[in-house]
């Protein structure tokens, strides 16, 4: 910008010093008239922080959670429905949008503050700590709808896996009942032992059986040879060795016939062990097919009680989370309302300020705007034929 112009401009300020002047002496003079006009403000404080979550359920919180539950927190103090409810509470005079129109929300990193201005200290107080507990309360409930939701929905399921675990239960009690038994592969393994049991005792049975058959054909061989000799003896006249052959016969036959009747009772018990070992293998069988059913119906109550269980868990985890949302929530009161002893800070030098520069640009634009009007009215008119 050359010397020349910058004189010209200085020219023309001074030229129209007493416009620009004029027009910031009139709005620094409404400005203070207004301000003292208006009603004395009480400004209500609370600040708010956002908080981590609960590691029980998270151990890391990213910033973006963080930022969105700070905006979150801010959209919910700044609600239409959320400051009705606080003029219902309180039985204020005014509308929503008047109400929200008093409070100013800002917000840095973490932080929530909260600002309140009316010109009443009770009532600033009271729409303080009553706007920001019901911000808070809708909040934390608009947190706590997606585990209300999934918790109801876990409850529906509940119902009816408890339900479906009852009738797998009633089954396979009556499957119990219905054959005597508590569970076959027990039973099977118990029968089978027995079984084995038993084979090992018919085998010890028929050994002692054909030990005393050996006996007893063996002690009938040396009768018939007492017999015989007895015979002998007798026709060699010789009476006494008759008499004593015949007592040796008769012994022996005695003896045989004591073994006869041991292997004929021996013989006797290893059938009834046949029939025995039969009789339980028929019952192995029974239960080897009873096993399946069980083990059907076994699995079906094990895997209604894993989801029952399961979905138990769940309910659980989503209660815990519902319960944390409406207690805490990640928005926590870090500085609650305090009731304020003193008017809140003139904003008086500020807009002083602001409407005094202001101003001032105004008045010098319209300095020019006038200079470049008059310009034009000053220059002569080009003559007519």
């Amino acid at each position: 910008m050359e010397a020349s112009e910058f004189l010209t401009y200085l020219g023309v300020i001074r030229k129209r010093l007493w416009l620009i002047l004029l027009l910031m002496i009139v709005t620094l003079g409404v400005i203070v008239a207004m301000a003292v006009a208006e009603p004395p403000v009480y400004r209500t404080t609370v600040r708010l922080q956002v908080v981590t979550s609960d590691p029980l359920f998270s151990s890391v919180t990213s910033d973006e959670e963080l930022i969105a539950a700070r905006n979150d927190c801010a959209d919910a103090l700044m609600a239409t429905h959320v400051a009705w409810q606080t003029i219902t509470q309180l039985e204020l005079s005014i509308d929503a949008l008047d109400l929200l129109g008093r409070i100013s929300v800002g917000m840095e990193d973490v932080f929530i503050t909260v600002n309140v201005d009316t010109d009443n200290p009770e009532l600033s107080f009271k729409i303080a700590e009553t706007h920001v507990n019901n911000a808070l309360e809708y909040y934390r409930n608009e947190r706590a709808r997606p585990a209300s939701v999934f918790r109801a929905f876990l409850r529906d399921q509940l119902k009816e896996e408890g339900q479906a675990l009852s009738e797998e239960n009633s089954k396979l009690l009556d499957f119990r009942v219905k054959n005597n038994i508590l569970q076959p592969d027990s039973e099977a393994l118990a029968v089978q032992a027995m079984i084995r049991d038993l084979q090992l005792e018919r085998d010890r049975v028929e050994i002692e059986a054909i030990k005393a058959e050996a006996a007893a054909k063996e002690f009938f061989a040396k009768a018939d040879q007492a017999v015989a000799d007895a015979a002998a003896a007798r026709e060699r006249t010789a009476d006494s060795s008759a008499a004593y052959f015949d007592s040796l016969a008769q012994r022996y036959s005695t003896q045989a016939i004591t073994f006869e009747a041991s292997g004929i009772s021996s013989r006797a018990a290893v059938a009834r062990y046949d029939e025995m070992i039969t009789a339980r293998r028929s019952d192995l069988q029974e239960l080897l097919l009873l096993g399946n059913e069980y083990t059907a119906l076994d699995t079906a109550v094990r895997r209604a009680d894993s989801n029952y269980a399961f979905l138990l868990t769940k309910e659980n985890e989503a209660r815990l989370r519902e319960s944390q949302a409406r207690s805490v929530g990640f928005i926590d009161i870090l500085e609650p309302a305090r009731y304020p002893d003193q008017q809140a800070a003139s904003k008086l030098p500020r807009l002083l300020l602001l409407g005094g520069v202001i101003s001032l640009l105004v008045g010098i634009v319209l300095a020019f705007l006038l200079e470049f009007l008059e310009s034009l009215g000053q220059q002569p008119q080009p003559s007519r034929q």
